[in-house]
């Protein structure tokens, strides 16, 4: 496939979904910010902080989809372009916490669904924020199964952001 309509797809991805956000956003005006307390209830619906486990850290997920895609790590992080120290340190600390960058990394070197970059991304404490074009490129990657790391950078230059894989 050619990579520069694998480019403007992405783009326009993000374009698209950018331009449904701001609408959106415009349209929750029309309804009240918050619903009314019903204090009768409070205590019924009460849940505790930590009554939930916790899910699983960055680190436990991330070596978990390697190991069920039976990929190689040298490969995995030379190829997205990180270091080995850096690799070493999110395997020996169960609770590193990696930045927005060194995530999206991974989805797209692990080729992950979208379902599981949202697991990932939430087990690091992020999301893909609607307004944000550089979240909509990667995510609009993922979603239409682009996986190629020139194509995507290519796709944020053009969107005049700076590159997630060659800096």
């Amino acid at each position: 496939m050619d990579k520069n309509f694998l480019i403007q797809q992405l783009i326009r991805y993000a374009r698209v979904h950018l331009q449904d956000e701001v609408h959106e956003a415009y349209s929750r005006y029309d309804k009240p910010l918050y619903a009314p307390i019903n204090r009768e209830n409070i205590n019924a619906s009460y849940d505790p902080l930590f009554s939930k486990k916790p899910g699983p850290t960055f680190s436990t997920l991330l070596f978990r989809f390697i190991d069920e895609r039976n990929i190689n790590e040298v490969i995995l992080y030379k190829s997205i372009g990180i270091s080995k120290a850096h690799f070493s340190k999110i395997r020996s600390h169960i609770q590193y916490q990696p930045t927005k960058d060194t995530v999206f990394k991974f989805l797209i070197g692990l080729n992950l669904t979208l379902k599981d970059s949202l697991l990932l991304l939430e087990s690091s404490g992020f999301t893909f924020q609607s307004s944000l074009m550089r979240d909509l490129i990667i995510k609009g990657a993922i979603e239409l199964n682009i996986f190629d790391i020139f194509s995507i950078d290519k796709a944020l230059s053009e969107a005049n952001l700076s590159p997630l894989f060659y800096k």
